[in-house]
């Protein structure tokens, strides 16, 4: 693209085994990226207790990470980077501190890895569970058939 003079200003990765992205929310991170200049990314919330994450200690040997929620107490939702949306500035000159955007709908959380993942997908479509309207293409005009 370069070699042809098109610079984009923001570049965003959208990985195909995510069949669930709102175009609102597609939309809102993109603004978010271009009028902070900063990285984006989506996350999922993930349960963790006292040993959920580990670290590596002067002698190379494991030790869990102690994490505590607010009140002091064991447990608390860390997240976990999602690929339904990453986005990032063409420049290396915009804001370093990234918008991270937790996913919070069950659908945007589908991920198709496995013949099961896409049949749960087809069936949150059959059951009418994700209902975002599709986006009008420019090229998306009725065609007529010609035999």
């Amino acid at each position: 693209l370069q070699s042809g003079g098109y610079h984009p200003e923001y570049v965003v990765t959208l990985y195909p085994t995510s069949p669930f992205r709102p175009v609102s929310l597609v939309e809102h991170l993109v603004e978010m990226g271009l009028t902070h200049s900063c990285p984006v990314a989506t996350v999922k919330a993930v349960p963790m207790n006292e040993y959920s994450a580990f670290t590596l200690g002067d002698n190379l040997t494991a030790h869990p990470l102690r994490v505590h929620d607010s009140a002091g107490g064991p447990g608390t939702i860390g997240c976990k980077g999602y690929g339904t949306f990453t986005g990032r500035p063409r420049s290396a000159q915009g804001g370093t501190m990234p918008y991270i955007h937790m996913l919070s709908d069950p659908a945007l959380l589908i991920d198709i890895d496995t013949p099961k993942d896409l049949l749960l997908a087809e069936k949150i479509l059959d059951f009418g569970l994700y209902t975002e309207p599709r986006p009008k293409l420019m090229n998306d005009t009725p065609r007529s058939m010609v035999i």
